[in-house]
């Protein structure tokens, strides 16, 4: 009798065991809820020491390609593909001079994968930054610098002004803050990294930009954003520079699993000080 519940026992724990091993099958609900992502660009097919390939830069109201700026003469070459240990990323490096600074953008909406923010509300990026330009702020007119920006176009009022966030590293500016520079068509900025803590180390963001919008413009952003818009500049910064790296732009239906979320609150509004 002894050995027959042994062998009971034993039957059990095997069969336990097979259980424990196989894989789990997940069910359809717990399938849509895993997270998904659409790459926009990771920069692993671009040429290296050449401007991004399906990129456009801008400068003041004059845009183009990369050949564009060669035609015109326009320094965008400063803005070009890097590698490191077989990665590769956009570089940007912008020091003190006259004129405009140059961003480049991509134009999402020509994207063959149509981004609808009420699906995917995460935009996510890895950035670097190597250098910032001392004393630089991004509410004030005459040190208006950033070392790395990420801006998100979302749609434009009448006739040509953007809707727009920019979600920044600031040189002066505390983490966790969102400012505003006086103007017209000018964007909000959301500072999520600051100063020189971190330099040199690749730093991953997710940012709920449905929420963003929201928490800042009082209502639904519009279905599909514009475009995705790159900046290091410090033409502003006498002896100043910025340099920053940027990667792996994508959307994401939700967070990442352990993803350190930063409040959907705005903390506070920084204005320029008039004193």
């Amino acid at each position: 009798m002894r050995g027959k519940f042994w062998r009971i026992g034993l039957g059990a724990v095997i069969v336990l065991f097979f259980w424990l091993s196989a894989p789990p099958t997940a069910t359809p609900q717990v399938e849509q809820q895993r997270q998904q992502n659409a790459l926009f660009e990771d920069f692993s097919s671009q040429e290296v020491g050449q401007f991004p390939d399906g990129w456009r830069w801008r400068r003041d109201r004059d845009t183009g390609t990369g050949e564009e700026a060669v035609r015109k003469q326009i320094d965008v070459f400063r803005w070009v593909i890097a590698e490191e240990d077989g990665n590769k990323y956009l570089h940007i490096r912008d020091e003190h001079r006259e004129g405009h600074s140059v961003s480049v953008y991509l134009e999402v909406r020509k994207k063959s994968f149509e981004w609808r923010i009420d699906e995917y509300p995460i935009l996510s990026w890895r950035w670097r930054v190597n250098e910032v330009p001392p004393g630089a702020d991004e509410r004030i007119t005459e040190r208006n610098d950033t070392p790395a920006s990420v801006l998100v176009v979302f749609g434009k009022k009448f006739p040509w002004t953007p809707i727009s966030i920019r979600y920044a590293w600031s040189s002066t500016l505390p983490a966790g803050v969102v400012a505003y520079r006086p103007g017209r068509g000018r964007p909000y900025v959301i500072v999520l990294n600051s100063g020189t803590e971190r330099l040199g180390e690749w730093i991953t963001i997710e940012r709920d930009i449905y929420q963003d919008y929201v928490e800042i413009f009082g209502s639904e952003p519009p279905d599909r954003p514009e475009a995705i818009v790159l900046s290091s500049d410090a033409n502003r910064t006498p002896g100043g520079a910025a340099d920053a790296d940027y990667d792996d732009i994508r959307v994401l239906t939700s967070y990442s699993d352990g993803y350190p979320r930063e409040p959907h609150t705005l903390l506070k509004q920084y204005v320029p000080d008039t004193r």
